[in-house]
């Protein structure tokens, strides 16, 4: 649940639009869901509170709860008091292992170059 420093998201378009919760929704819904996945990728996670959501998203705090806050919710998985989502996770221990890759044969190509 760590915040992101990068200041784009990856987004798979396919594996969006085919998800059973998404095409379940309403394009407004569609459209939080994306805002929330955005702030799971820039904060680690959203607030698992009705109404902290529904400022976050600048919707009716009582629409939000009867209508859209069940099926995005669904979407997340719960982590003390916190909605985290697992591929915005997945992805990024995937990025960082790949940055850490990068990195190591990095220093190593330098630290055999300046042997030379």
């Amino acid at each position: 649940m760590a915040k992101e420093s990068r200041p784009a998201m990856p987004f798979y378009g396919k594996d969006f639009y085919s998800d059973i919760n998404v095409v379940l929704m309403t394009n407004a819904e569609q459209g939080m869901y994306l805002r929330l996945l955005w702030h799971c990728w820039s904060e680690g996670s959203v607030p698992d509170d009705t109404e902290r959501l529904s400022r976050l998203l600048q919707v009716d705090r009582a629409e939000f709860e009867e209508e859209s806050f069940p099926k995005l919710r669904a979407c997340f998985e719960a982590a003390d008091g916190r909605l985290v989502h697992r591929k915005i996770e997945r992805i990024r221990a995937e990025l960082d292992s790949f940055r850490a890759k990068k990195s190591r044969a990095g220093k190593k190509g330098a630290e055999k170059r300046w042997r030379e």
